[in-house]
């Protein structure tokens, strides 16, 4: 019997690019006050593969292709009677052989107060916006499994992956247009590096949290200054990066869902659709947050405002059609290759989706790759009003604790801009 295959593109060859540096990973942690029900798992995962065929896939990197594995809830699902918060971080920082394994890994934890949720998927499958999908389409099925359901429902995502379904609707005139577009802002940047002492270290999640008093309170100031929380955050990183680093041009890279020039009821299945916005500034003169603030939506507001952010991606799928796969993953370091620092929205987790019918949600967050220094990620998720800010790092301790000081800075910050 002939082996089903899919084709990968571009975006999820450049996350295996990233590879070479970090393994492109996305994580989410759910904790729950109730027990959940195993068999109903299970059977909402096998719905889940079967909805998303890549997620049962493991990837052929000599062909540069998805090739079905067979691969079902056994497989997916890993089950644990206790273990506290050391397993839970051990099972959230797991890692998947894509080559070997399932792309989408989950490990339920029953604990004493309730049962955790570990989701781990492969980011060449999808970027954060396709994961929260995913998430919310796997606590459908649950739930309609527990609730008595006759016939589980369609998937939420149906569509393509190809990048080449979004940018044709836009026409010829607006993909000249981004092709125009001038190059990045920073790329005669050097990149800002974090104070990192090296050595061996083992993978470890660090987190902070930015409670729902402090985290509502900075809507009404976002409002009041013509900005976006988004902008906010932003803002409060580069200034933390400013004052830890000591450099006074700090740039960083925010990614953006390229989805948003998706036309009215056009969708796509699992895939990656990221690009990314660049914000560069000078801040060798000390100046009040406000100020700093009305820099970075001044610049957002732009980039929001044109099509330039599409330009890096589709010289990028220009190039992954036309060049030899090998050939074009030696290029990929020079075509930018993986940012040293980044910053990371990966936005808010939908309390009305990402609900399992008998078993409510006690907090939830997403993470993103382990980075080992010098690279960094500050990533950010939101859940019922609470901003989780997070780094997956692979350091000594001492490193460890310089990647904690990073997320404090930022949250001192935003405390010191209201």
């Amino acid at each position: 019997m002939r082996t089903q295959t899919y084709p990968a593109q571009a975006f999820d060859a450049m996350q295996f690019f990233y590879g070479d540096v970090q393994p492109p990973r996305i994580r989410c942690r759910i904790r729950f006050y109730e027990r959940l029900d195993t068999a109903a798992l299970r059977n909402a995962v096998n719905a889940t593969l079967r909805a998303h065929p890549l997620l049962a896939c493991v990837f052929n990197a000599r062909r540069h292709r998805w090739e079905a594995a067979g691969f079902t809830a056994g497989d997916v699902v890993c089950e644990f009677d206790g273990g506290g918060d050391v397993l839970v971080q051990e099972c959230l920082l797991a890692s998947i052989d894509e080559t070997r394994e399932p792309q989408l890994k989950l490990f339920l934890i029953h604990q004493v107060g309730g049962d955790e949720l570990c989701a781990v998927i492969n980011h060449m499958v999808c970027d954060g916006a396709g994961f929260k999908e995913a998430l919310y389409e796997l606590a459908k099925f649950y739930s309609c499994l527990i609730t008595g359901g006759n016939s589980l429902p369609l998937p939420d995502m149906p569509g393509g992956r190809s990048f080449r379904r979004l940018i044709k609707p836009l026409g010829l005139r607006v993909r000249l247009k981004a092709l125009g577009s001038p190059a990045r802002p920073c790329k005669r940047c050097s990149a800002p590096l974090i104070p990192f002492h090296g050595g061996p270290g083992r993978p470890v999640l660090v987190t902070e949290r930015l409670e729902t008093e402090t985290f509502s309170s900075l809507y009404a100031y976002a409002k009041n200054h013509g900005a976006s929380m988004n902008d906010i955050l932003l803002t409060a990183t580069l200034r933390a990066l400013h004052g830890i680093i000591g450099r006074d041009v700090v740039t960083l890279p925010c990614p953006v869902d390229l989805r948003r020039f998706a036309v009215p009821g056009q969708r796509f299945d699992l895939c990656n659709l990221t690009g990314n916005y660049w914000c560069s500034l000078d801040l060798h003169t000390p100046e009040p947050f406000a100020d700093t603030l009305r820099r970075v939506a001044t610049q957002m507001r732009a980039q929001k405002n044109s099509v330039a952010c599409l330009k890096e991606p589709m010289l990028f799928h220009t190039l992954y059609a036309i060049l030899p796969f090998s050939l074009l993953r030696r290029l990929f370091p020079r075509l930018g290759g993986v940012p040293v620092t980044s910053f990371s929205n990966l936005g808010v987790l939908s309390e009305e989706r990402l609900r399992f019918a008998g078993c409510e949600i006690a907090d939830a967050f997403l993470a993103t790759a382990v980075k080992r220094p010098p690279y960094y990620q500050l990533s950010l998720s939101t859940w019922r009003g609470v901003c989780t800010l997070s780094s997956c790092i692979d350091a000594s301790t001492e490193d460890t604790e310089v990647a904690r000081q990073v997320l404090i800075k930022v949250i001192d910050e935003i405390k010191a801009s209201r």
